[in-house]
């Protein structure tokens, strides 16, 4: 019994010594002082408005139809490219005022349309598209 106790101690510790770290800190890529605020947001806004236009030009991933974070972590190929993006981000978001907490929520709401989009939208393109032509009445395609 002991070591079991033991052992759920050590989880537990381990556990905290994790995700505190990562809830209250977590990691961004240093900010270049180089660059102004504003080209350096005007950057990341390009960035993010080009991956949501070639979303939903192509709403079905490389990899097959769309997994949600919530399938596979590994293969969401959206929220990768998101945590990137918020890397490079957080740092501007700190230092650079309004722009940066405009552009931070556009951020947002683009993830949530263009998840949506591809959930409910991509099959009916994908199926519609040139590579799947619609069967004929013979049943043939």
């Amino acid at each position: 019994m002991i070591i079991y106790w033991t052992f759920m101690v050590y989880i537990a510790i381990v556990g905290f010594g994790s995700i505190i770290p990562q809830v209250f800190w977590p990691e961004t890529a240093d900010a270049d002082d180089t660059i102004a605020c504003d080209a350096h947001v005007a950057e990341l806004e390009h960035e993010l408005l080009h991956f949501a236009s070639t979303q939903t030009m192509r709403p079905t991933l490389q990899n097959g139809p769309l997994v949600e974070w919530s399938d596979d972590p590994v293969r969401d190929e959206i929220g990768i490219w998101f945590r990137d993006w918020d890397t490079r981000f957080l740092p501007e978001y700190a230092r650079c005022g309004e722009n940066a907490k405009q552009l931070f929520q556009l951020r947002h709401r683009l993830e949530t349309s263009i998840r949506r989009y591809a959930r409910e939208e991509g099959p009916r393109i994908q199926h519609a598209s040139p590579e799947h032509p619609p069967a004929t009445s013979e049943g043939t395609p």
